[in-house]
């Protein structure tokens, strides 16, 4: 059983090497530092736990498999054993020699999920940003694959959205500061949840069963109880055919490049299709889902528009819009800026083929107030560059110490 379900975890074998590297370096080194001291980096890597199934079942695999790793649990406070799961998490971590980071979620209102998952990211990436891990591993597995595959489909999605996470995620928050930058891993995503299950009960494993689970009130559950479950077990081989299939189908289908220029990314597409799909991923990477709606408006704007920032001077009923202006309600963020650049490529003469390119950059309040010194505003005029582009192509300038043309150039040749 243990070597069937080893032989399925994804990228194990790179955590291996790269933890046996850190062994390497530190050969008598056994942390025992405690959640709330700051110290260097001893492992890549930062176990979401929860004390449930999967996660113990992970944390036992990460072991087994020599993995370096700490651990990270939220006490959320609704139901009475949290602080019994808090206290297994705590006994793991002393045992096995991992730091074990705590946190208490205050009260949530309303909306318990969806803000209960903000809480939790925010968590884990405080510590990520702070101690310097590279990878967070998540316990999900494919029934929950199949689970957002079912519930995408009741609401209605296309392809890239139907097959929701992967088992390799890149995320970054904070892009102008360099803030967070880290991987999500999956190790268990082509793993049953009744494999888990027998896996935890063959090792005689200790974990706590979260009675909300079976609470059909909430969507999630809901589809769980009455479809995913029973589905997976039935057609657990043909479904994960079908997810490799449609994986190649949706990679030839969004075939649009994205290029990393530090401050900002541009996005070459032949269609708006392939361009939504290369800006849903690049918002993911910054801790942003895009609604449906918002995709639209995204469109209708030509790609020229601010999301996710909330307007700080007027009330403006919910689905207004100004010209090249995208208002959202957002909580703690400041929101990305889309700005569509095709002029610049086709205006130079180097675009051979009929595509589009779209500038994207997340929104740094801090350098609001700053203006643009005088020759380049006079350089961009002269140059036709697109008033969204002229900010981020000025700290591109001044970062890689490049004239204002030559920084311009290497933009654009960037794609060819």
């Amino acid at each position: 059983m243990l070597n069937k379900i080893i032989s399925k975890l994804a990228h194990i074998d790179t955590l291996k090497q790269k933890s046996q590297e850190i062994s390497a370096k530190n050969p008598t080194k056994k942390n025992k530092k405690s959640s709330n001291e700051k110290s260097p980096k001893s492992c890549k890597n930062l176990l979401a736990f929860s004390g449930g199934p999967d996660s113990v079942a992970l944390f036992f695999l990460l072991l087994k498999n020599r993995v370096e790793f700490d651990i990270a649990i939220i006490d959320y406070g609704v139901r009475e054993q949290s602080k019994a799961e808090v206290k297994y998490a705590l006994a793991l971590a002393k045992t096995y020699h991992k730091q074990c980071f705590v946190k208490k979620c205050p009260k949530i209102k309303s909306n318990f999920e969806a803000n209960a998952r903000e809480f939790r990211y925010e968590f884990f990436e405080e510590i990520i940003a702070r101690l310097g891990y590279e990878n967070l591993l998540l316990a999900h597995h494919f029934n929950d694959r199949v689970e957002w595959l079912l519930m995408q489909l009741g609401k209605g999605a296309g392809l890239g959205t139907m097959l929701g996470f992967e088992s390799l995620e890149k995320r970054q928050k904070g892009l102008v500061k360099k803030e967070v930058s880290y991987a999500i891993i999956r190790p268990m995503l082509l793993l049953k949840k009744s494999e888990i299950l027998e896996f935890c009960k063959e090792l005689g494993l200790k974990f706590f069963e979260d009675s909300s689970n079976t609470d059909s009130s909430y969507k999630r559950n809901f589809v769980r109880m009455r479809f995913a479950n029973e589905f997976v077990e039935c057609f657990g081989k043909g479904l994960q055919k079908s997810f490799a299939i449609l994986e190649g189908e949706k990679n030839a289908l969004y075939s649009g490049e994205i290029k990393d220029f530090g401050g900002f990314w541009v996005v070459s597409a032949k269609n708006t299709l392939e361009a939504l799909h290369c800006i849903d991923m690049l918002a993911k990477q910054c801790g942003y889902v895009l609604s449906f709606s918002q995709r639209e408006e995204i469109v209708r704007c030509g790609f020229s528009c601010e999301v996710g920032r909330q307007s700080k001077t007027t009330n403006m009923a919910k689905n207004h819009t100004t010209k090249n202006h995208l208002i959202k309600s957002s909580k703690k963020t400041n929101g990305f800026m889309l700005e569509n650049i095709t002029s610049i490529f086709v205006s130079d003469s180097l675009d051979t083929e009929s595509k589009m390119y779209i500038l994207m950059s997340v929104i740094d309040e801090t350098s609001g107030a700053e203006a643009l010194p005088k020759d380049f505003r006079e350089f961009a005029r002269k140059a036709h560059i697109p008033k969204k582009m002229r900010k981020p192509l000025y700290a591109f300038s001044l970062q890689k110490k490049l004239k204002y043309q030559n920084a311009l150039e290497c933009v654009i040749k960037r794609f060819y």
